[in-house]
């Protein structure tokens, strides 16, 4: 497996364009302490918010759509 496995899965099809575009990339990652192993729990690239407008306060809409946020 690549250094960057898991960042091309996720950019498979729409990666940003280099020194053109940039897209935020947020993980959450385990280290198995035992073997010095790490293992990605979660990962996600985002930058929006929906807006004040169309929150939902039902939960019908994410409203924060930021990589951090979603990766958690």
């Amino acid at each position: 497996m690549t250094d960057f496995y898991h960042y091309d899965k996720v950019f498979d099809k729409s990666r940003p364009a280099l020194n053109k575009e940039w897209t935020v990339l947020a993980a959450f990652v385990i280290e198995n302490i035992e073997t010095s192993e790490f293992k990605v729990a979660s990962l996600a690239t985002g930058t929006k918010s929906v807006g004040r407008a169309l929150m939902s306060k039902d939960g019908y809409v994410l409203n924060d759509c930021h990589a951090e946020v979603l990766a958690r």
